[in-house]
């Protein structure tokens, strides 16, 4: 059966399979493809994450099936390939949460007494969004982001 992996915003691939695959060998198949290493991966179903050791029946997957690829983050810089001159450039990039809490801070410094009160706001709407993306699936995360990119408007 064929089944598609995708990543989350990013490269989606598909892989051919039989019920008495080993999540492994799954793997494997998706390292091929995506360039992913079988340790960096972790594959899920439905909110469920396949295990290695497992055969692909035990998750009841059907022809057409869509896998979420996460990629697990490792202690390295990440590796940017610059495709036209083949070259790997390794980069640093501030996390997307510092840059956001850097913007509001930017934002909202005027329309406060101190920096301290400022970093108060920006610190509580910080948990409050981290309290609501916890909450969401990877679908729900996916339908965001596709809104995000068609009409640049965030819908929760």
């Amino acid at each position: 059966m064929k089944i598609s992996v995708k990543i989350l915003q990013g490269a989606e691939c598909c892989v051919e399979i039989v019920g008495a695959d080993s999540v492994e060998h799954l793997k494997e198949l998706v390292k091929v493809q995506l360039n992913i290493s079988p340790s960096d991966q972790r594959l899920l179903h439905k909110g469920k994450t396949l295990q290695e050791g497992t055969l692909i029946q035990e998750y009841n997957l059907r022809e057409g099936d869509k896998l979420h690829l996460v990629v697990k983050k490792d202690s390295t810089p990440p590796a940017t390939v610059v495709p036209s001159s083949g070259c790997i450039e390794t980069q640093t990039e501030p996390s997307a949460r510092s840059l956001v809490e850097q913007e509001m801070q930017r934002l909202l410094k005027p329309h406060y007494n101190s920096d301290s009160e400022v970093r108060k706001v920006v610190s509580a709407f910080v948990k409050i969004v981290d309290k609501k993306l916890v909450t969401l699936s990877l679908d729900d995360i996916e339908r965001i982001c596709d809104t995000w990119n068609k009409e640049n408007i965030l819908r929760f």
